[in-house]
């Protein structure tokens, strides 16, 4: 469900796009030093927003050092990177959510890969969600609420959505629970799980697999999530930030949509048949 918050590159200025590449390339330095080589598969530029955001939130006007390194993705060229406690506090949510996504993975289709995931993190997991009793309760109850909901079978989008943003709520939020951090989590939250129903529905109804959106138009999905989107970004323009701001604009602004983009044109759907794609 993760992988939709993410920059779009090309349009970022030079600097920018090198700061950005330097908190991705931070977390999965990170990731690497605390839980070793294999949680860097974990990675997600997902988490890389919350970074960013936590960043200029609770620590504006900061500057990480930036290091440099070569590693197995780019060993002949050193880059650089940066990190800070909110590249560490990302690490331990990437931990925390790839565990329950294996477990989710592995209870509804019995994904092998996934189970053997699930296996590789428990261990640290259960060290983790101690550090962390606010967010890692949160989380769960989101996702029991979500599971409830999802295998009932009951058509409820909104509910369901609102499951998922209580997950990115307390993920947003921290232990601290910062009320104006909270909301972006929850609107992003929002957003994320409405896009990712969106994409991945014809494959929902082929495998049999829940879906909140079955009978909605394909051609009213844009309209919805840009409404979802609108919300996201009013909670963000209330977090008055201005450190890194072109960085988050771009994200908001065009990055969010590049998968969506990419599923319109692989799905291959005329105007008329996006009307009645998904009808039941």
């Amino acid at each position: 469900m993760f992988g939709y918050v993410t920059a779009n590159i090309k349009s970022l200025s030079e600097g920018d796009a090198a700061r950005y590449k330097a908190c991705y390339c931070g977390l999965c330095h990170e990731l690497g030093h605390r839980y070793g080589k294999l949680s860097r598969v974990i990675l997600s530029y997902d988490l890389v927003f919350l970074i960013l955001v936590r960043t200029a939130y609770l620590h504006a006007g900061t500057a990480p050092k930036l290091l440099l390194e070569r590693c197995a993705v780019h060993p002949k060229k050193p880059h650089y990177f940066w990190v800070n406690e909110e590249t560490a506090y990302a690490a331990d949510m990437s931990i925390i959510l790839a565990y329950y996504q294996a477990l989710d993975d592995w209870e509804d289709e019995k994904h092998v890969m996934a189970l053997g995931q699930f296996k590789l993190l428990k261990k640290t997991f259960t060290q983790v969600v101690q550090h962390y009793p606010v967010v890692s309760s949160e989380i769960e109850k989101g996702l029991a609420d979500l599971t409830a909901i999802e295998r009932s079978g009951i058509l409820n989008a909104d509910e369901a959505a609102r499951c998922f943003g209580r997950v990115m709520a307390a993920v947003f939020g921290g232990e601290k629970e910062n009320e104006k951090l909270k909301q972006l989590g929850m609107t992003l939250g929002q957003w994320i799980y409405i896009m990712d129903a969106c994409v991945d529905r014809r494959e929902d109804l082929k495998k049999k697999r829940y879906n909140p959106l079955p009978a909605l138009p394909a051609s009213s999905f844009e309209t919805v999530l840009r409404c979802l989107m609108a919300n996201c970004v009013q909670a963000y323009e209330a977090l008055q930030l201005e450190q890194d701001r072109p960085i988050f604009e771009n994200i908001l602004y065009s990055g969010v949509w590049t998968r969506f983009e990419a599923w319109k044109k692989s799905s291959g759907l005329t105007a008329e048949r996006r009307e009645h794609e998904g009808s039941v």
